[in-house]
Formats: structure tokens, sequence, C-alpha cells
């Protein structure tokens, strides 16, 4: 069940990655429509509800950072890079059989 969730909270992170990479092409384009739905109070609502997998993911990350690794990099970039640097540690975490 957990690799299940933890899959889950992945797939949502990698999506948060291509929403901002879409924001930073429509600002490029000059799209001031789809800019102003993400500059709005109901699309503000949906991020802080769709963050939520990010920061599980990232607390899992942490522990495992801690119960596994123990490299003080990796600790900086899980801790000051948090929806950045997760998925990517989330892959090492399934390749090593952490989970």
């Amino acid at each position: 069940m957990k690799k299940i969730i933890l899959k889950l909270c992945f797939v949502i992170n990698i999506l948060m990655f291509a929403m901002y990479f879409y924001i930073i092409l429509a600002a490029i384009c000059n799209s001031n429509d789809i800019l102003r739905y993400f500059a709005s109070d109901s699309f503000s609502n949906f991020r802080i509800i769709i963050s939520l997998p990010v920061f599980v993911l990232w607390v899992f990350t942490l522990i495992a950072w801690s119960k596994f690794d123990k490299n003080i990099g990796r600790f900086l970039l899980l801790f000051f890079f948090i929806g950045l640097y997760s998925p990517f540690y989330y892959l090492k975490m399934v390749r090593n059989n952490w989970i």
C-alpha cells in the first residue's frame, strides 16, 4: 500500500513539474488568459490541495535518507529543493529497494 501511495505522489510531483513548465511557456508566449487562470483563487486552492502529495513524497524521501543513505549532499538537496529533487531521490529509493 505504501508503494502505491508513493508512486501516486511521484506521478503528481511530475505533473506539477509539467504544470510549472506550462506556466513558463504561457508567460513567454504572453498568453494572458492562461496566466490569469493560474493567478486565480480557484487555481490557488487547487494548487494547495495538489501540493500535499508532494509534501508526503518529500517526508518519505527524508525518512529513507535517514535510514539508508546518510550522504549530507543528498540531504541538502532534499531539504532545500523540496519538490525538485524528491522525484529523483524516489527513483533512487526504488532502484535500491529501500521501500
